[in-house]
């Protein structure tokens, strides 16, 4: 016990600094630059799994490509209604770097509360973890004229879903992975067009004087805060 808190041995690791004025470029560079170092692990069915940032510009590559496939544009919100996990973060970056605003959404959230932070925030497209979630954007999609689609994390228990205004991540990707080959470019030109003053994301306040206010966060401001 007497070593615990001797930290004299501990080497800072190296710090890269990455180049780009965007959260979106900043993710792309450090794929270029980092490509097959780990740098993040999941928990499934209890081993972890690595991704690497390879792996993941792959999976990021396919979703933002099947957002466009979907007609989702520079500017467009995208709400995740999700726990943490990797599929959140992927979802993130793919929204990002299509140059679109990136909302969260407590899964604890109730279905009025989903209904009012997606249509204030003008969503159109809504990221759900499971057939919980699903069920709360179910409950109040005919009020948001704007949604045009809900996308599901995880399907199990939504084997037999026949809903032409709900997808899977999975389906989303391979949607994506086609339209991607038809649009080699679309995704950099949408990265390079994103400018350091353009809203990245959307954080909500808990309202408590009133309505939940979403405070809008530049990417020039995410990228100072990364860099410190």
């Amino acid at each position: 016990m007497s070593n615990l808190w001797d930290l004299d041995h501990i080497q800072p690791a190296g710090t890269d600094v990455l180049a780009g004025s965007t959260i979106s470029a900043m993710f792309w560079n450090a794929v270029a630059l980092r490509g097959p170092a780990v740098w993040m692990r999941q928990k499934e069915l209890g081993i972890w799994k690595s991704w690497t940032w390879d792996q993941t510009a792959e999976a990021v590559r396919e979703i933002a490509g099947g957002l466009m496939a979907l007609g989702f544009a520079r500017g467009d919100c995208a709400s995740i209604l999700s726990n943490t996990n990797i599929e959140w973060v992927l979802a993130d970056l793919a929204v990002l770097s299509c140059g679109g605003v990136s909302n969260g959404i407590y899964p604890t959230d109730a279905a009025a509360q989903v209904h009012y932070l997606s249509e204030d925030s003008a969503t159109t497209v809504l990221f759900v973890e499971n057939d919980e979630q699903l069920d709360k954007a179910l409950e109040v999609r005919a009020g948001l004229p704007l949604l045009r689609r809900i996308i599901v994390f995880d399907m199990e228990g939504l084997r037999g879903l026949q809903d032409p205004g709900v997808i899977s991540l999975q389906a989303l990707r391979e949607l994506g992975r086609a339209w991607n080959q038809q649009n080699p470019d679309a995704l950099m030109r949408r990265v390079q067009a994103c400018q350091p003053e353009d809203v990245a994301i959307l954080v909500y306040t808990s309202g408590t004087t009133g309505k939940p206010k979403g405070a809008m966060h530049t990417h020039a401001a995410l990228a100072y805060t990364v860099r410190g």
